[in-house]
């Protein structure tokens, strides 16, 4: 049980000013772990709006080059009356798609539950059942 020789006991206030030490370091050691989580999952969260970014842009490029070339082709085919309004609709209707998948995927990176520190949550959860253990 004793770690030192039993001619060098440690007093109670030596025990006092090293469970005071090392529970800064513990705390210190913590904020360094929840430091780093949060930047990583800056860097998610960087990386999501990326996505959401680059889908827009997809979208909105999509929109506009597929809108003219099928709204051309399709006014050849379609009968006169309508070609004006049905050809935007039908591409349209086959563009939207594409660009809601890409802002799906990136909204699943900006999910809450994707940015929770959840490393630095379980370490501090177990030095706390460890403290309360020895005490």
């Amino acid at each position: 049980m004793d770690s030192y020789p039993p001619s060098r006991q440690t007093p109670f206030s030596g025990l006092v000013a090293d469970l005071w030490r090392e529970s800064a370091d513990l705390v210190r050691e913590e904020a360094a772990l929840a430091k780093a989580e949060l930047t990583e999952k800056g860097t998610q969260l960087g990386i999501g709006m990326v996505w959401l970014a680059v889908g827009g842009a997809v979208l909105l490029a999509g929109m506009i080059f597929l809108l003219v070339a099928g709204v051309a082709a399709l006014a050849m085919v379609l009968p006169e009356d309508h070609a004006a309004w049905m050809a935007p609709l039908i591409v349209g209707i086959f563009i939207a798609p594409i660009g809601m998948l890409l802002i799906a995927r990136g909204r699943r990176n900006l999910a809450p539950a994707n940015l929770k520190p959840t490393q630095s949550a379980r370490s501090v959860r177990k030095d706390v059942e460890v403290l309360k253990e020895h005490m």
